[in-house]
């Protein structure tokens, strides 16, 4: 039988690597499959629907990923944790049991109370873009509980160690979503607006019959004081993901109430390209919180935390490398030559990713050992970096500054992500 990394009861770094970059590699490979997978259908449905239906659907999609995102409240993270600490030990399949009913009994109580709730204000507010928007709404916002629940089932699988489940979801998604696509399209010529929304509420029942697989349905449970404490620390959670997203968009929208359209566009493709950069962090991110939280109770786990991160980061460092590297050619080649100027500011953001990504796997940790308020206070002080360097550098050096300042900001996230673990693991050492 094959022990995963999750389940070793001691991890000495150079013993079993491999083990590390096999979960990891095949979470980054549906990464970038879903990626690609998302991609094509985009630019697909962008030339077959035109630029009206397009928007609109743009419009309603996004406004249901956001409220997917705010409806789990943090629970997915929480579950999660939960789940793993207990993975394996006395109790554990009680907790898993209530876990499971507290997630269905949120999912729907919550997920149905904002998709109505939306639903009319969004009617009004939406109403300009056209015919046809109401409709697509209601579609949209019907798998709103559907995308809670599975959001939350895939945090739950990942912390039981399968991480097969994990990978067919993230690939299955956008699989499913193409091939509805393609056949509505075989069967009437045509694409539309509320096709794609269709097919997307398919592609959303089936992750969730994905990730629901070799879980204890039928014995399932509920119990308020679990759920009421996994809401609490997941609210606490949220409060970091939501200041990571201002400090990953706060330059953009600064920059495009400032400076040209060109300027803009040119920081705007320059940021995009940082993608490679960040995919071996988010994928080990996304392992390393269960794995900690399996790990409670044992030794030396911030240092573990801490080998992880620079282990990973060190592979989205190798990327921006090769990223910095190749951009004279690349950006020219696949944006085009009106692009060149844009090698600068990928030359200056590509430290400043490498250091994000190691942020986040250190804050990913923490949550972890259930310390959320590292990354609270993390990416709280980059925003803060950013709303007081930005102002003074954008006069003097443009787009240039304002990279620069990205790069100072994420520095200051991963300084300070690094240097609160370090103090709180040294104040509880002193209490032992």
């Amino acid at each position: 039988m094959t022990i995963s990394i999750g389940e070793l009861p001691t991890d000495p770094f150079y013993m079993r690597l491999w083990l590390r970059f096999r979960s990891v590699a095949s979470i980054a490979a549906a990464m970038c499959v879903s990626y690609g997978l998302m991609t094509v259908i985009s630019i697909a449905t962008a030339r077959l629907l035109g630029p009206a239906s397009k928007g609109q659907l743009a419009a309603v999609s996004s406004w249901s990923q956001i409220l997917i995102w705010v409806g789990t409240l943090g629970l997915n993270t929480a579950v999660g944790v939960r789940v793993a600490e207990t993975f394996r030990r006395p109790g554990g399949p009680l907790i898993l049991r209530q876990a499971l009913g507290n997630s269905v009994g949120h999912s729907l109580l919550i997920g149905t109370g904002v998709a109505v709730a939306a639903m009319v204000i969004l009617s009004r507010v939406l109403s300009g873009l056209g015919d046809g928007t109401s409709r697509l709404l209601l579609i949209s916002l019907a798998g709103l509980p559907a995308g809670i629940l599975s959001s939350i089932l895939v945090s739950l699988q990942l912390s039981l160690a399968r991480t097969a489940r994990f990978t067919a979801a993230q690939i299955s998604g956008p699989a499913i979503l193409g091939l509805v696509l393609v056949g509505r399209y075989v069967m009437s010529g045509r694409l539309t607006a509320v096709d794609v929304g269709i097919a997307g509420l398919v592609s959303t029942v089936v992750v969730l019959a994905i990730v629901s697989k070799g879980l204890p349905w039928k014995h399932m449970a509920w119990n308020k004081g679990m759920l009421v404490e996994d809401l609490r620390f997941g609210g606490s959670t949220a409060v970091g993901a939501i200041f990571g997203l201002v400090n990953l968009r706060l330059d953009i929208l600064i920059l495009s109430v400032i400076v040209s359209s060109l300027d803009l566009g040119l920081y705007s493709a320059a940021n995009n390209l940082m993608a490679p950069i960040l995919i071996a962090p988010a994928a080990a991110a996304a392992h390393l919180t269960p794995t900690v939280a399996r790990r409670v109770g044992s030794d030396g786990t911030t240092r573990f935390i801490f080998r992880q991160s620079l282990l990973f980061a060190a592979v989205g460092g190798l990327c921006g490398v090769l990223l910095a590297v190749a951009a004279p050619v690349l950006v020219p080649l696949a944006l085009g030559e009106a692009y060149r100027p844009a090698v600068h500011l990928i030359w200056i953001l590509t430290p400043g990713f490498v250091v994000r990504g190691f942020a986040s796997l250190l804050v990913a940790g923490a949550i972890g050992q259930r310390r959320p308020r590292v990354g609270n206070l993390a990416e709280g002080l980059a925003v803060v970096a950013t709303l007081v360097l930005l102002p003074l550098a954008l006069p003097r050096f443009g787009v240039l500054g304002a990279a620069w300042v990205s790069t100072v900001a994420y520095s200051v996230s991963a300084i300070t992500a690094a240097g609160s673990l370090w103090r709180i693991e040294r104040k509880a050492e002193q209490r032992l």
